[in-house]
Order: structure tokens, then C-alpha cells, then sequence
């Protein structure tokens, strides 16, 4: 009896020695695990380990026991440099918290066994540029699952729920929603190159739920449902897209060259440009349209980084076709100082910074991104912005506290809506603003959007006059937070919807400043008169026109700030113009 009891005590010890328990570690092969569950299932996390190929089974053991491997911990391979190539069981269905965050050289594309991606699993990833990742099962996408990693293309056939950032600042060009997607976080699809988005939901009371900026930043065309267009016509941020029954184009994303430039295929007729093959070019015209087997495509967009860096670029014509300017798109271009913007609707971040352009044509311009006229130091004189709607964060801000920028006017039209956080940062020359409604538009949670900095110029908010249109709209900003820091507010009826509605008519005065001539730029071919004054209203030129481009010389006139005023159609426009 006592040999019995002895024996099966041993069997007791031996077991309770070589039991695993959770948060245990050890390595299998060349890769390395940490328990998860014991009993039933065995489960572990793949810690990392293993070298440029590596292929992970669907079991391992630590030599007593056997586990199922069900997910890649959180950093498993964050900064590896020597992975390449990774191939994951059906086993695994989660990808922890930057299990793969930084694996420059990895360019495996399968994780179709995956449902859940934490936050930065697969981000900043160098060597995703332009693959196609298979994310087919996943239900949820977390918060900066792919940030920085440029991919072209995804699938998400399984999708439930897009997190805030989930595909931001990736290079998708179009995305298909499948109609299990529930919900979209915010900036989910932001800071990318996508025009294209393709739903399938068929009623209204089946829609998402959508953070109102998922897609910000971004032109759409929207491709529902047959017979459904109504439905997304009366739903919040789908209703911005342009929307088209039917399916995305089936060349929609791909690539091709054509003479100098590459671009990418945007839609049934449109493309967009991503860059050159010409480094050493100073004048780029970019073509308004490019063919790829025999179609046509029209050139409506630069992509993000398309002459990023580019360092012998002096000058850019654009076509009128080309709208949308993304982001960093002539970042650090030191040698461009010319570049014809008058079609442009919108401004990605960064995308003339540290450029030596020393004015813009912005009449048609809706949106500045975060920064998208900033680190201009050569920037100088009034702009003209007539149709802006929404001034991004730090959207003018200058290079540094001791310069900024040499911007001594801002004309902002009857449409601004939103003013983000130091919109006007570091502005230290402006002495005259204007805003053409009398509705003080929304100022950006806890912004300081007046914050011009310290000891400018004329940069201190009680040095800067602001003009609204009526007495009205001085009432209205006085009592409004953030204006009211304005001291010196006064009405201006050339501001009013009536005057700024012949700007909308095709109408642009450049360059501003000016020293000899200024271009006035008439679309419509309307006849109009021209009337130039100083600032006692003594006319001092009058000219009537009626072409498409109509030239007044000042040569003779002294420097000084002079009123030009357009009449057309029983309506007048006045502008304040900067003689050098």
C-alpha cells in the first residue's frame, strides 16, 4: 500500500512540474510562443523569433504539451528588418497590437485567416507600397491598422466595424464596402488616394453609422446600387459623393506611363498623376489627359508625393482639368517658384512646402488641408479665396517664429464654414482680413485661431482689421467666440453674396501683389468694366473688356494698396490689389 501511494505521488509531482500555465514561454522550431489558455483549448501567441521566410504551423508544443497558435502578440515583430515573407495558419485570427509595425521588408499579402487587427498591426510598413492585401474574413479593423503603410488595395469582404484611422494615410484608390460594415470611425479613409467607393446597402435603415469626416479631404464618386441613388442622395456624408449606379470600373487602380509621367486610373474616364520619371526636368506641362490601351483618361488630380523632393522643378503648367492638389505634393521642390493654381478646388497638407512660389491663383480653392499653404516663405501680398469653405489647421503657417509668412491679406468668400485650430499661425504681416458672410464661421474645439505669435510685424490681433459685409455680421463676430479678440471690425457692403457672386462667374484678378500688369481672367467671356481707384475712390483706370484674358497695366500707377472693381450684369465685385 505505502509503494502505491508513493507512486502515484510521483505522478502527481512529474505532472505538476511539467504543466504550462498561462504566460508561460517557449520556443518550437526557430519561433518563439507565450501560453494563453490551458486545458481546453491549449492556446499560445506567436512572440516572434524565426528568420526572412517564415511559416508558422497551426500546432507547437513545448515538448510535454501540444497548443493551437491563435494569434501574433502585440510588437512580435515590430522593427524586424530580416522578415520577408510570413505565412499564417487559419488558426490564427488576431493580429495584436503592432505585431507587424515596421517590418520594412515584409511583403506578404495573405492574412485571410485574420478577424481581428489591433491597432498598428501592419503599419508603417515600407515594402506594402502598391500591394494588394487580403483581409477577407477580418470583422474589425482597429484604429491605425495599416497608418503609413501604402497599399493600393485591400479586401475587407467580411468587414463589421472601421475604426478611427483604420486606412488613413495609405495609398488605396477606391475601396469596396461590403454591406456588413455597421459603423466607420473617424478619418477612417482619410489622407489617401481613394476616388472611388463602391456600397451595396439598398435601404436607408440599413446604412452605417459614418463619422461625418471618414472620408475627409476627399473627392468621391460613389457607386450604389441600382435604383438606390435616392437613398444615399438623403444621407448624411454619402450625399457629398458623387454618386453613380453600378459597379467601380473594372481598370479602376491600374498603373501606367506615359511620356514622362505615371499615373494611376481613377474611374471610367479619369486618372490621376503620381509622379515623374524625369528628375531633372525644371518645366513640367502636365498633359489634361493620357491614354492606356487605347481609352482616354482625363488628368484630374496630383497624388500625394508626386514631385515630392524633386529638386530641379522650377516650373508647373496644370491643365484646367486637374482639381485636386494632394498632399506633400511639391514638399522641399526648393527650386519651384511658378505654378498656375486657378482651377484648383483643393489643397492637401504640405503640398508647397518650402517652395520659393511667391503668389497664387486660389479663386476656385474649397479646402486647405493641415498645413497646405504653409512653410511658404516667398508667399507674399493678399489671397484671394472667394469660394473657401473649409481652412485647415496651421493652413498658413510660416517657417519659423522669427520670419512667417509675408501674407498681408486675406479675402475669404461668403462660403467659410470651418476655421481649424491656428488656421492663421504665424501670419506676422497681415493687416487686413475679410470674411464674406456675416454668419462667424465654426472655430475649431479649443482653438486659438488667432494665435498670430509674438512681437510680428503686424501680427497682433488688435493690428488686423477684419471686414464683414452689413453691420450686421460686426455685431455677430463681436459677440463670437474667438472673433470677438478682433478690435477693429467694420462692414465692407463689397463683401456681400451679391458682389462675391460675379467671382463665381469666372472671374480672377493675379498676380497679387503686382508690379506691372495684372491679369484679370474672365471664363465666361462676359462684358464687364473695369474700374481702378485708390483708396479715396479717385478712379484712376477704366477699361471695359470682354474676352477671355484681359490685361491692365500699372506700371505707372505708385505703390500702394488700389480697389479694383468689377460691375457685370448689374452686380460689382471689388478686390484690394498690392502695387510694389
Amino acid at each position: 500500500m505505502k509503494k502505491t501511494l508513493l507512486f502515484v505521488f510521483a505522478i502527481m509531482v512529474t505532472t505538476t512540474l511539467c504543466a504550462q500555465t498561462v504566460g508561460d514561454t517557449f520556443t518550437d522550431g526557430d519561433l518563439n510562443y507565450e501560453v494563453l489558455s490551458v486545458g481546453t483549448p491549449n492556446t499560445v501567441t506567436l512572440t516572434g523569433g524565426g528568420g526572412a521566410v517564415v511559416t508558422v504551423p497551426t500546432t507547437v508544443t513545448d515538448g510535454t504539451y501540444t497548443y493551437e497558435v491563435v494569434e501574433v502578440n502585440n510588437n512580435a515583430f515590430k522593427d524586424n528588418a530580416t522578415l520577408t515573407n510570413i505565412t499564417l495558419p487559419s488558426t490564427v485570427t488576431t493580429l495584436k497590437n503592432g505585431a507587424f509595425r515596421n517590418a520594412d521588408n515584409l511583403v506578404s499579402t495573405n492574412y485571410s485567416s485574420v478577424l481581428v487587427t489591433e491597432a498598428n498591426s501592419l503599419s508603417r510598413n515600407a515594402s506594402f507600397d502598391g500591394l494588394s492585401i487580403d483581409l477577407s474574413s477580418a470583422t474589425e479593423i482597429n484604429g491605425y491598422t495599416f497608418w503609413e503603410s501604402y497599399i493600393a488595395e485591400v479586401d475587407i469582404a467580411s468587414a463589421i466595424t472601421i475604426h478611427d484611422n483604420a486606412f488613413r494615410r495609405t495609398a488605396l484608390t477606391y475601396i469596396k464596402i461590403p454591406e456588413t460594415v455597421t459603423s466607420i470611425g473617424s478619418v477612417a479613409f482619410s489622407d489617401t488616394n481613394i476616388a472611388a467607393v463602391e456600397v451595396y446597402w439598398n435601404d436607408a435603415g440599413s446604412l452605417p453609422t459614418i463619422a461625418n469626416d471618414a472620408f475627409s479631404g476627399l473627392t468621391i464618386t460613389l457607386y450604389v446600387p441600382v435604383g438606390t441613388t435616392s437613398i444615399y442622395e438623403n444621407a448624411a456624408v454619402w450625399q457629398d459623393f458623387t454618386i453613380v449606379e453600378g459597379t467601380i470600373p473594372e481598370n479602376l487602380g491600374v498603373t501606367f506611363t506615359e511620356g514622362d509621367y505615371n499615373f494611376i486610373i481613377t474611374g471610367a474616364d479619369t486618372a490621376t498623376l503620381t509622379g515623374t520619371n524625369s528628375t531633372t526636368e525644371t518645366l513640367h506641362i502636365i498633359p489634361g489627359s493620357a491614354a492606356y490601351s487605347g481609352d482616354a483618361y482625363t488628368i484630374t488630380a496630383i497624388a500625394d508625393k508626386a514631385f515630392y523632393q524633386n529638386l530641379s522643378v522650377a516650373s508647373v503648367s496644370l491643365p484646367t482639368s486637374v482639381k485636386i492638389m494632394g498632399n506633400e505634393v511639391f514638399f522641399q521642390c526648393y527650386s519651384l517658384a511658378s505654378i498656375n493654381t486657378e482651377n484648383i478646388e483643393y489643397i492637401g497638407s504640405n503640398a508647397f512646402r518650402e517652395t520659393i512660389i511667391t503668389s497664387l491663383d486660389l479663386s476656385e480653392v474649397k479646402s486647405i488641408a493641415s498645413n497646405g499653404l504653409g512653410r511658404m516663405a516667398k508667399l507674399t501680398g493678399n489671397l484671394n479665396l472667394p469660394k473657401i469653405e473649409i481652412l485647415g489647421a496651421y493652413a498658413f503657417v510660416g517657417p519659423d517664429a522669427a520670419d512667417g509668412t509675408h501674407i498681408t491679406g486675406l479675402n475669404l468668400g461668403s462660403s467659410l464654414t470651418e476655421v481649424d485650430t491656428n488656421s492663421f499661425y504665424r501670419l506676422r504681416d497681415l493687416s487686413l482680413l475679410t470674411v464674406g458672410t456675416d454668419t462667424p464661421p465654426a472655430l475649431a474645439a479649443g482653438a486659438t485661431a488667432f494665435d498670430l505669435n509674438t512681437t510680428p510685424s503686424s501680427g497682433l490681433v488688435s493690428d488686423i482689421s477684419l471686414e464683414v459685409p452689413t453691420p450686421t455680421g460686426v455685431s455677430n463676430y463681436s459677440m463670437a467666440d474667438g472673433w470677438s479678440q478682433f478690435t477693429n471690425i467694420s462692414d465692407n457692403s463689397s463683401l456681400s453674396t451679391d458682389n462675391i457672386y460675379v467671382n463665381s462667374l469666372g472671374f480672377a484678378i493675379y498676380p497679387n501683389p503686382a508690379t506691372q500688369v495684372i491679369s484679370i481672367k474672365n471664363t465666361e467671356g462676359l462684358n464687364a468694366q473695369i474700374k481702378v481707384s485708390d483708396l479715396n475712390g479717385r478712379i484712376l483706370i477704366s477699361k471695359n473688356i470682354n474676352n477671355d484674358l484681359s490685361k491692365i497695366n500699372i506700371s505707372s500707377l505708385n505703390a500702394g494698396m488700389y480697389l479694383f472693381k468689377i460691375t457685370t450684369q448689374g452686380r460689382e465685385f471689388v478686390m484690394r490689389i498690392v502695387k510694389q
